[in-house]
């Protein structure tokens, strides 16, 4: 587990309009464990009771720290405003039909 203190130039809102999110945030809390297929569960379990714990600080997630079973679509979302995530459907939409690339 790491816990970074964030602010400085990724809160400043940016001059050109980009996905970015949750740039109020005031610390970002990653946790990476390695998982062996047999105990996948366990891992996820922990995981789970982990962000239970911080759900009511949470402001969502970051894209860039989404692995395995807890990336899904709708985890995916989280990392976006409503606008910047309707922005880039539209955007994937006109130039990657086939979702070759994966969201």
């Amino acid at each position: 587990m790491k816990i970074n203190h964030l602010g400085g130039a990724l809160a400043r809102p940016p001059a050109v309009a980009n996905a970015v999110g949750h740039r109020d945030a005031g610390y970002l809390l990653r946790v990476l464990s390695p998982v062996e297929p047999a105990t996948a569960h366990i891992v996820e379990a922990a995981h789970g009771r982990l962000m239970d714990a911080v759900a009511s600080r949470t402001l969502g997630r970051s894209p860039n720290f989404l692995f395995g079973a807890a990336r899904t679509p709708e985890r995916l979302a989280e990392g976006y405003a409503p606008d910047a995530r309707d922005r880039l459907a539209k955007i994937a939409a006109a130039h990657d039909p086939a979702g070759v690339f994966q969201r």
